[in-house]
This record gives structure tokens, C-alpha cells and sequence, in this order.
């Protein structure tokens, strides 16, 4: 790891650092289960079911990482706004889609 990174990897919160560990975990599981579905005759039923859960988990898991939100102007006027929906936010989390924002 390069030592930008491990700088910027240092300043994550322990959540955010899970939060990205499992994503990482459910990527690996996915590719594990599409080189058993690929290998073999049977089961593939459940393979493919795996393979849908992981992928669902991990969109779950994305929304849990903070973004930054943005700063939209119209005609005069500045709205903050999600960057996933572009819903306009105020709290901890938008309302809308369910996506965590880092105010900061």
C-alpha cells in the first residue's frame, strides 16, 4: 500500500473501515461462487442465489459509507442534496434513499 493511502486509509473511522472490509469479503465470495458455478454440474441454484444475497448486501453495505453531500444552486438558491438521489437532505442520512452523508 502505497503511503498516501495508508494515510487516508488511517483517518477512516473503525465503522468505515469494517463497513469497506465486507464489502471487500462479499466481493471475494461472489467471485468464489461464480468460479463454483462455472466448475460444476449441479447445485447451481444455490450458487446463483449466493450470488444475488452478496450483491444485495454489498449495495446495503455501500449506503452505510459516507458521502459528502452536495451543493446545488438554482436560480439564486443553494440546496444541499444527496449525491446518490440528489433529494434535497438536512440530517444524518437522506430520507429519500436511505444513504449516510459525512458533513465535515
Amino acid at each position: 500500500m502505497t503511503p498516501e493511502r495508508q494515510k487516508w486509509w488511517d483517518s477512516l473511522s473503525q465503522e468505515e473501515k469494517r463497513v469497506r472490509r465486507d464489502i471487500a469479503d462479499f466481493k471475494t465470495a461472489i467471485k468464489n461462487s461464480k468460479a463454483s458455478l462455472n466448475n460444476s454440474v449441479g447445485h447451481s441454484g444455490f450458487e446463483k442465489c449466493s450470488i444475488r444475497y452478496h450483491k444485495k448486501s454489498i449495495r446495503a453495505l455501500r449506503r452505510q459509507v459516507g458521502l459528502s453531500p452536495i451543493l446545488v444552486r438554482i436560480s439564486n438558491l443553494d440546496f444541499v442534496c444527496c449525491p446518490k438521489c440528489r433529494h434535497e437532505v438536512a440530517a444524518p442520512c437522506c430520507e429519500q434513499c436511505g444513504q449516510k452523508l459525512r458533513w465535515g
